[in-house]
């Protein structure tokens, strides 16, 4: 709860003239005051209030922060045995799981990275595929 000053005060006088800035005699029509700083120390044209200027956020783009998050580790329990692993590595280990089990759009994606990642030296892969999408 703020607290407010009684009813019976009244507002303080404004400054005497014994209490305004000392000006010089050339100055003397400008009034210095609230929201009229003293000429001499007004920011000239063309030069900004905050020179160093606000910080430049870092910019990230989508493959920064799908990289960031794919590099995120997680404990997985494999075997009665916890392990610490990468995102991405747990997402790879259900594709593969579920692969196993014959789920057919995750043995069409590992035999796809598998071809993606080994080229001709993985030549079951192309077979599998076709096999796989003529198939359905």
């Amino acid at each position: 709860m703020s607290k407010l000053p009684p009813k019976n005060c009244s507002r303080p006088s404004p400054p005497s003239e014994a209490d305004a800035p000392k000006r010089r005699p050339e100055d003397a029509t400008y009034e210095i005051g609230y929201a009229k700083p003293p000429v001499a120390t007004r920011f000239k044209p063309g030069q900004s209030g905050n020179p160093k200027g606000r910080r430049v956020a870092e910019r990230r783009d989508f493959r920064q922060i799908l990289m960031a998050s794919l590099e995120q580790t997680v404990t997985i329990v494999e075997e009665g045995r916890r392990r610490s692993v990468t995102k991405f590595e747990a997402a790879f280990m259900q594709i593969q799981n579920q692969a196993a089990k014959g789920h057919l759009p995750s043995i069409k994606l590992l035999f796809a990275v598998a071809q993606l990642l080994f080229g001709k030296e993985f030549p079951p892969a192309k077979k599998m595929v076709k096999l796989i999408i003529e198939g359905s």
